[in-house]
């Protein structure tokens, strides 16, 4: 895997800030249920958004109403924090794509534990820095790379976030051809032509909502041969 990757989505680090949000933050919050499908529109900057359990996509909306996916938050991953910190406020848009429980923590009760409890800046700094991290990418891609090479480079990334030490066989479940091409900056017709070419070198395999990388190696070989094209 990209070492950029392996660095970005370490499951050790990520577990310790994880476990640090839900035990230490997300119980001081109070717990809302939403369903699979539900749309909440969540201004950060007053509350701190943590995933107690299940599963987010955050995306930011135009005037017209448009639609741009930023990244999807799992448990224990945290939205508004930013905001947070830096004062500033920002509308996103939530859809859930699974029943989800959330803890929304008021910004006084934030400001108290970490004036009580300085050390846990820490924690807060990884977890933005990692939010930063992958939205550079993110614009990194959009703007340097082909249709095709943000498609492949998608599918690493978000392979990445299962397991980056793994190279063999690795799930990648909830996301559909027209919000991987939402993401990517492409079309749904382009997403399913490059799936194809990658199943008929048997590099993935495709079921719905579903998406098997038979082998890391070969998906990076293959990024890498229509880069030189």
């Amino acid at each position: 895997m990209n070492r950029e990757y392996l660095e970005l989505f370490d499951k050790t680090k990520f577990e310790e800030v994880s476990n640090f949000f839900l035990n230490k933050v997300g119980v001081l919050g109070k717990i809302k249920k939403f369903f699979k499908n539900d749309i909440l529109c969540f201004d950060a900057g007053k509350e701190l958004l943590i995933i107690q359990n299940g599963e987010i996509d955050v995306s930011l909306e135009e005037i017209s109403g448009k639609e741009q996916l930023i990244y999807r938050i799992k448990s224990g991953g945290v939205l508004g924090e930013i905001e947070m910190l830096s004062n500033l406020t920002q509308n996103y848009t939530i859809h859930f794509t699974k029943d989800t429980q959330i803890s929304f923590v008021p910004k006084i009760i934030v400001q108290k534990l970490l004036k009580t409890n300085p050390d846990y800046y820490l924690y807060f700094t990884t977890s933005m820095a990692r939010a930063y991290n992958i939205t550079l990418l993110h614009l990194v891609y959009n703007k340097f790379y082909s249709s095709e090479e943000r498609i492949v480079e998608f599918i690493l990334r978000i392979g990445a976030t299962q397991d980056p030490n793994k190279v063999k066989n690795i799930l990648i479940e909830g996301y559909t051809h027209e919000n991987i091409a939402s993401n990517t900056n492409t079309s749904r017709y382009l997403v399913t032509k490059i799936f194809n070419k990658l199943k008929d070198r048997k590099i993935i395999e495709i079921n719905p909502k579903k998406i098997f990388i038979l082998d890391i190696d070969k998906l990076k070989e293959y990024r890498e041969k229509i880069r030189k094209d």
